[in-house]
């Protein structure tokens, strides 16, 4: 699994030019390829770990969610 930062960014809305606060958290690639004036937002930091290996996105997609109720957990 791979440690991947996800943050929130300030960017400009094309229409008015004003900035606003992204709804979802983007990687700094993703978000510097769509917006690149883009700003992270300071302590909205999340690490997610993403599979790297086919292996790894198997397992991934097999295992409960946290929140599951019971009887959906093996």
């Amino acid at each position: 699994m791979k440690p991947t930062e996800f943050w929130l960014w300030r960017i400009r809305d094309e229409r008015n030019g004003k900035f606003y606060k992204t709804r979802h958290r983007m990687t700094e690639a993703d978000a510097l390829a769509r917006h690149p004036e883009a700003v992270r937002v300071e302590g909205s930091l999340e690490v997610r770990d993403l599979p790297e290996t086919e292996e790894e996105l198997r397992a991934f997609h097999q295992r409960p969610a946290a929140n599951a109720p019971a009887a959906f957990q093996k």
